[in-house]
């Protein structure tokens, strides 16, 4: 998006590192954390994010597991470190899993699910979809967004819109319901 972060206007950056004062954002603690002096806390800071720009985005050797936030780390550590302390491996619904679950709800194809344009039921069924994604905690709307080829912060407002239905009790509420259901008993024979 831009050459060095601090070229990007809609960030903190700029006030971490006393470029731009903000007038809504505290430095201090965060800066703190780097060094006791705010020159060395800044340069300490500096050379923290261009270490992590150097790196993936991701480190993928933290998330080659499926879907168990509570360990970093592939499946197999996962398993051992569970089974060292008797518990048992909490499976959860998948991003394919989510898709389709609405489409059969809404009884659409994946292609039309993911089609372009604004026609109903298939905006409804992405929005449904969205706010599924966001409820989780171990999916992404950045994820959902990538395989639509939509806007991440369209799927998030589309997200917030359902919520808003299902706390107002509108119609979409049921099929909310209905969905929440769906998606449980996916995670139950995953377990």
């Amino acid at each position: 998006m831009v050459a060095a972060p601090e070229d990007y206007p809609w960030s903190g950056h700029r006030g971490y590192l006393g470029i731009e004062f903000l007038p809504w954002l505290t430095t201090q603690w965060v800066l703190s954390m780097f060094a006791p002096g705010s020159g060395q806390a800044q340069s300490a800071y500096r050379v923290f994010v261009a270490d992590g720009i150097s790196e993936a985005t991701r480190r993928n050797e933290f998330h080659r597991g499926t879907h168990e936030e509570r360990i970093l780390g592939d499946d197999r550590f996962a398993e051992e470190t569970l089974s060292r302390v008797n518990q048992a491996r909490r499976r959860a619904f998948s991003l394919t899993d989510v898709i389709a679950a609405v489409c059969r709800r809404y009884a659409i194809s994946e292609s039309q699910f993911k089609a372009q344009g604004k026609t109903r039921p298939y905006t409804e069924a992405r929005a449904i979809a969205a706010f599924f994604v966001r409820e989780s905690d171990h999916l992404s709307l950045t994820d959902l967004a990538g395989l639509l080829g939509r806007d991440v912060s369209a799927l998030g407002k589309a997200a917030e819109r359902i919520a808003r239905d299902v706390v107002e009790g509108s119609a979409v509420r049921s099929m909310v319901e209905a969905l929440r259901f769906d998606l449980a008993k996916i995670s139950e024979t995953l377990t």
